[in-house]
């Protein structure tokens, strides 16, 4: 069965990092104020965003969302990632999930979700991207139930 996809366009929350910062990011997804960060589109490109200093090689992206309606315990979370630039790490609720620097990235959720989310993306920033961020961000449900029959 394919799975259902939630797609994740906004609204998104953005900062621009000297560095990436284990602890800025578990922060940026646990209980940082979002409104510290600056707002942004899902198809603005980058270059636009204008917060950019010569000492910018990172991107912190949030997107919080509410768990999503009618999961089962047999329902697996998985969240799908398709980026412009190289995704460097992925954050939910405060946690690192398990990545490789690439420009895609899907991945197997092991743990629940709360009823309120937070979910980090770093990206590598590339000097003059015309392009967004993503081309797409969404959770995968997917219903491991047995087919009911009968």
């Amino acid at each position: 069965m394919a799975p259902h996809p939630i797609r994740l366009h906004g609204p998104w929350y953005l900062s621009s990092l000297d560095s990436v910062n284990d602890s800025l990011c578990q922060d940026a997804t646990t209980e940082l104020p979002l409104q510290s960060m600056g707002r942004y589109r899902f198809d603005q490109p980058l270059e636009s965003i204008g917060e950019v200093t010569d000492s910018c090689r990172h991107w912190l992206l949030v997107r919080p969302f509410r768990e999503p309606t009618g999961l089962t315990k047999t329902s697996r979370i998985a969240m799908s990632i398709l980026a412009h630039d190289h995704v460097e790490q992925m954050w939910l609720n405060g946690r690192r999930l398990p990545t490789t620097p690439a420009h895609d990235a899907t991945l197997s959720l092991d743990f629940p979700l709360s009823p309120q989310n937070r979910l980090g993306v770093v990206l590598r920033y590339s000097p003059n991207s015309s392009k967004p961020a993503f081309r797409s961000v969404q959770l995968l449900i997917h219903d491991t139930a047995s087919p009911h029959t009968g």
